[in-house]
């Protein structure tokens, strides 16, 4: 501390060193930094006049001074004529780091000359309604309310543009006039007007003419501050020039060794000085070395604050170092491919200040990019009390034995009491993970990071139990606007337009978690437009409401009342609001690492990343879950799955991908019920090895085997029965050894009926259908076309009696019109329950039909309701599973009867749609619905047609089984389905004078014109002895036949008379080529 001391006593007696004055001129108080003084405000809104904790040191630095001495120099100099600034951004050749510091510094201005702020977060959507006007109705009557620019104009504001580079290079030249002139037209028909310009109308002319005329004055003391990130280095547009002409700039560069140093000390006294040493030292190497590496070696760039790291080491003193690095700088998840030299280069700066290796790394594929690596903070949690404190809860946490004392750590907790998390094993890797979540949770929001099917939501649902907060979920997609995360447009029973709160602004409000879901797949800056929330804990809202941090709304409470602040549409953040953000470290559509975790983004969150459990871990969960599991079973198929995760081949990697620990729990509940079905049946089934090439199902029998499953034998000439049967006074659905009750007194208008012909193969798919209906799954069903998915489903419904909702998707489905139905109803908007929210409250069975049409971020909203237990619909309100603790007008119990069976078109060529499967169809039981065998078919084809000869039906099935050969060969791409069968045989039964021929045609003509597919199918049909209209390209073309004329006699002549003969030889020629 003695160098710390010295060093900042030489800067401040240094010749150039500032401090801020506070003095008064003439009575009025003014502010001076280094000689250049302002006027400190007298603000109308105080709400508008930052506070806050984070600004503490700000001032007392002599690096910041300088940059608050020059914001100062500019505000002076737009007090006397019009001056603006740029902070942060790099028009020429300065650069500033993201992170919060250009913010601060302008709110810690502001703050110390009293100045109001109007702060508008710029996005890609942001238009030119969100900085001028906005039209808005009231009483059936429209008008227009201001927005920040109008108002900081009007009012002598400081406008706070944040994320210049964020938006679209045409929306801010509409304040170019603004800017240059102090003009501009307002949509509500007034004009702002320079104040030179308008006090010297005043003195021709009254207020009361100038505001006829309507003419505003435009403040003096308006002045203009945006905040940006240098492009290029980072993402974004550049500045269009004629608005950066407007601009002066400034680049506020990473605070200097010795500042954060310092800043951290005062902030954090109890962390030893050579820890903070060492940990500055670290930042300011990585920064350096991302900064000048070359185009061959590139490291992801380190974040600029320590904050988290110091906060924990400042009350828990033997945490592990390491992992709270790990936190804050996750590179591995940074670039797109890391590679040994560059993991070297962290590793290498780690040791040399003496914090070893940065990542405990168990095991890295690069060409898969499966990070399995972990924290590991050295605690677990013993147990968990309560606190005098009512908003906060008393962690005891055991060390390591040898490695330290046992702590008590104080941390906030929600607004629910604290309770042991149901149907969670808590292994010693969940153990370790929980103490990170908590650590993460007393410092900051936190985002986790893991594959799909790890168990990110188990954790999570498993934390909120523990520290008592309820859950406000939030799924992001990527059409999803910045407006969406905080507020939606309504309108009230009176038809006026009024806004209504997201989930984000009430977790804030009610101290909840708001659970952000995949916000990988949100688009750039969204996530970004609420970093001041996230790091402020304050925001404006699109309304015009303020939402004030803890101490900001405390500082309020001075001088107004809690109704006057309600009154003024300031609400204050709860203490316990956490946001908990969940993400994939890999782009699943893709197979690459996605760029979504930017140098910005990293600053906003906590990183707590997940690895796949070990073998010893999943085995331990299983075992939890399902305690009555046969343990050779377990062991075989645990070394199955450990041994299909190792492969190296891509085709087999991905198959693996589908075998989640979510997929193995759900085989293992099964077998429990099931004993007796086949462990090699339920494998194949989960990793729909029906659609798998040839090559990739062969290797992966060749594994079945090798882990000592093989496949059981069946007993196929006992057909399975399937019958509605009395068992006393219930009524039972059987199929084979599966039985269920028959619903009644359910609603008959939903109930399907159908005419369906009874098979052996597909009433053994209905059984399979039935086993994990018994269980409690939503089911997804995924064939070719025209194999009888819809059939499937309808007969079992119809046989179970149960009611259903249908909803069909496709390519223009959006998350709006999947979850409501928006209609205007007498000049209000009223939204109607959709097919799911219905199903879903009344306890019906929802078909969702071509789920592979809609886009993947659509029908993953799908995975919040089944797996999660709860989904945010568009209209605000929420279906949830279990009734909350809180009433709530909004929440919908989703009925215990409901279940989703989805349909959808097996991935891959020619089916043009999307992988619904890869992206969440571990969260459904998968059924593979193929082709019925010859014998059902036969039997099916009868009943549809039952005067057609067999032996035609016979050898309709033979060619067309063939030609489904054809397909699995790629010889041709369309597989000819059941439905087609069923479509000729239903011609020959109706027109049997047509022909065979004829009614092939029905479904052949397609191919008419393409040649190699029409002799394939032409070969194949002749095969089988089946003749058909369409004709062979093949041709043999003959020569034309002429008649000739009869033979007539011209002339005879004697051979011994040569001269006479050569005559007659001349004639005859010359007639001949007459005649020709």
């Amino acid at each position: 501390m003695d160098r710390i001391n010295q060093l900042r006593n030489h800067l401040e007696a240094a010749p150039d060193a500032i401090a801020i004055d506070h003095r008064r001129d003439a009575g009025a108080p003014l502010l001076s930094i280094g000689g250049v003084s302002v006027r400190v405000g007298c603000p109308e809104r105080a709400e508008l006049v930052p506070y806050g904790a984070r600004l503490n040191f700000i001032d007392q630095e002599q690096e910041f001074l300088r940059h608050l001495r020059w914001i100062m120099q500019k505000d002076a100099l737009g007090q006397g004529t019009h001056g603006h600034l740029i902070a942060g951004g790099k028009l020429t050749v300065c650069f500033s780091p993201p992170g919060s510091i250009k913010r601060d510094l302008i709110r810690k201005y502001a703050e110390l000359a009293n100045r109001e702020i109007e702060y508008v977060p710029l996005s890609k959507d942001m238009t030119d309604g969100d900085l001028k006007q906005r039209r808005e109705i009231r009483s059936a009557t429209a008008y227009y309310t201001d927005q920040a620019c109008v108002r900081a104009a009007i009012h002598g504001r400081i406008l706070v543009l944040d994320g210049i580079e964020k938006a679209e290079r045409n929306v801010l030249p509409i304040i170019n006039n603004l800017l240059e002139n102090r003009e501009m037209a307002l949509e509500d028909g007034r004009f702002l007007v320079h104040p030179k310009r308008f006090d010297s109308l005043l003195e021709v002319n009254s207020q009361d003419e100038l505001k006829t005329s309507n003419l505003v004055r435009t403040s003096e003391n308006f002045v203009v501050v945006a905040l940006g990130l240098p492009v290029p280095k980072y993402d974004g547009y550049s500045l269009d020039p004629p608005l950066r002409s407007r601009f002066q700039s400034r680049n506020i560069s990473v605070p200097t060794y010795l500042t954060q140093l310092t800043v951290l000390q005062r902030s954090y006294p109890r962390v030893p000085l050579q820890t903070l040493e060492s940990l500055v030292s670290v930042g300011t190497v990585l920064r350096a070395e991302a900064t000048t590496a070359n185009g061959s070696v590139s490291i992801p760039e380190f974040p600029l604050s320590l904050d988290f790291v110091v906060k924990v080491l400042n009350f828990l003193p033997d945490v592990n170092i390491q992992s709270l690095l790990d936190c804050i700088y996750p590179y591995p998840l940074m670039n797109s491919f890391l590679e040994h030299e560059e993991r070297s280069i962290v590793e290498a700066v780690y040791q040399r200040f003496g914090f070893g290796h940065s990542l405990i790394v168990k095991g890295i594929k690069p060409q898969t990019g499966n990070l399995k690596w972990e924290l590991n903070s050295g605690y677990r949690i013993s147990s968990i009390e309560s606190s005098p404190d009512s908003q906060k809860i008393l962690a005891r946490l055991e060390c390591h034995p040898g490695k330290g004392a046992s702590v008590s750590a104080t941390v906030t907790r929600g607004i629910l009491n604290s309770s042991e998390p149901e149907f969670f094993v808590r292994t010693d890797y969940h153990s370790n993970l929980l103490v990170s979540l908590m650590l993460a949770h007393s410092a900051n929001d936190f985002c986790i990071i893991g594959e799909k099917g790890v168990g990110k939501s188990a954790l999570l649902r498993a934390f909120v139990k523990l520290f008592g907060y309820r859950v406000e979920y939030i799924p992001l997609y990527k059409d999803m606007s910045a407006r969406d995360l905080l507020q939606r447009r309504s309108t009230n029973l009176k038809g006026d337009t009024v806004w209504e709160n997201s989930a984000l602004v009430k977790a804030a409000i009610e101290g909840s978690i708001a659970v952000l879901d995949q916000i990988e797949v949100a688009a750039d800056g969204v996530i970004a437009s609420i970093q001041s929330l996230v790091m402020d804990r304050e925001i404006t809202l699109p309304s015009g409401a303020l939402l004030a941090s803890p101490w900001h709304y405390d500082r309020l409470l001075r001088s107004l009342s809690e109704s006057e602040l309600i009154s003024r549409n300031i609400y204050r953040v709860h203490d316990s609001f956490r946001i908990v953000a969940l993400a994939r470290p890999l782009s699943q559509s893709v197979g690459t690492k996605s760029k979504w975790l930017t140098p910005e983004l990293l600053s906003l969150f906590v990183f707590v990343p997940m690895r796949s459990l070990s073998f010893d871990e999943e085995k331990e969960v299983i075992q939890g879950i399902c305690p009555d599991i046969n343990e050779d079973v377990l062991q075989k198929l645990l070394n199955f799955a450990k041994l299909l995760r190792s492969q190296h081949d891509d085709a087999l990697r991905s198959v693996s991908n589908s075998l989640s620990t979510r997929q193995l729990i759900r085989c293992v509940r099964r077998l429990g019920l099931y004993p007796d079905d086949s462990l090699y049946e339920i494998i194949l089934k989960s990793l729909l090895s029906q659609f798998l090439p040839s090559l990739t199902k062969a290797a992966l029998e060749r594994l079945l085997q090798d882990s000592q499953i093989v496949n059981q034998a069946v007993d196929s000439s006992t057909e399975v029965q399937c019958e509605v049967v009395k068992d006393g006074e219930i009524e039972k659905l059987r199929i084979g050894n599966v039985s269920h009750p028959v619903s009644i007194n359910s609603n008959k208008l939903l109930i399907p009926n159908i005419i369906y012909f009874e098979n052996p193969t597909q009433t053994v798919i209905m059984r399979e259908m039935l086993k994990d209906y018994v269980l409690g799954e939503h089911l997804l069903l995924i064939g070719n076309q025209g194999v009888g998915k819809n059939k499937l489903v309808d007969r079992l419904l119809q046989l179970l009696r149960l009611p259903r909702e249908y909803i069909q998707l496709h390519r223009d489905t959006t998350i709006h019109n999947l979850t409501s139905i928006p209609s205007i109803d007498k000049g209000v908007i009223v939204y109607e329950d959709s097919a799911l929210v219905k199903a879903a409250r009344l306890g019906y069975i929802l078909v969702v039909d071509e789920a592979d049409k809609a886009p993947t971020h659509v029908t993953s909203v799908l995975k919040s309701l089944v797996e999660d237990g709860e989904m945010v619909l568009s209209d605000g309100r929420r279906l949830v599973y279990r009734q909350p603790d809180i009433h709530d007008d909004n929440i919908i119990i989703v009925h215990k009867n409901f279940r989703m069976f989805v349909l959808a078109n097996r991935p891959g060529f020619p089916f043009l749609g999307n992988d619904f499967y890869a992206e969440i169809g571990d969260v459904f039981a998968a059924h593979c619905v193929g082709y019925p065998d010859k014998a059902s078919e036969l039997r099916m084809l009868k009943n549809y047609a039952p005067s057609v000869p067999e032996d035609i039906l016979v050898k309709l099935i033979d060619s067309f089984d063939n030609l489904r050969h054809l397909v699995d060969d790629g010889l041709i791409n369309y597989p000819y389905s059941t439905r087609e069968l069923v479509s000729v045989v239903k011609h020959l039964e109706k027109y049997p004078e047509e022909g065979l021929g004829r009614a092939l045609g029905n479904v052949f003509d397609f191919d008419a014109y393409d040649s190699d597919v029409k002799e394939l199918i032409i070969t194949t049909l002749a095969n089988h002895g089946v003749q058909m209209g369409l004709q062979s390209d093949f041709k043999v073309d003959l020569g034309v036949v002429l008649q000739l004329p009869e033979p007539e006699l011209l002339e005879t002549w004697d051979i011994s008379k040569k001269s006479k003969m050569e005559g007659v030889v001349e004639r005859i020629r010359h007639q001949l080529l007459v005649r020709n």
